[in-house]
C-alpha cells in the first residue's frame, strides 16, 4: 500500500501565521494537498483530516462574525 501523507509536509506548507491572517487561503492548500495525495493512492493522515475540518470551522466562524 502506498506511504501515509504526512502532516510534517503540510506544516511546511501550510503555518500558523497564514492561518490567524486568514483561513480561508490555508484551508485552500490544505484541501489541494488532501486531494493531491488522494489522488496518487495515499492514505491521508487523521491529522490532516482535523486540520482541514477545524479550517472549514473556523471559516464558519468568521463568516458569520465570531
Amino acid at each position: 500500500m502506498a506511504s501515509a501523507y504526512k502532516a510534517g509536509r503540510l506544516a511546511a506548507v501550510v503555518t500558523d501565521e497564514d492561518i490567524a491572517a486568514d483561513p480561508r487561503p490555508a484551508l485552500q492548500k490544505v484541501r489541494e494537498l488532501r486531494q493531491a495525495a488522494e489522488a496518487r493512492g495515499e492514505n491521508v493522515a487523521d491529522e490532516i483530516m482535523k486540520l482541514e475540518r477545524q479550517l472549514f470551522q473556523e471559516c464558519i466562524a468568521e463568516s458569520q462574525g465570531r
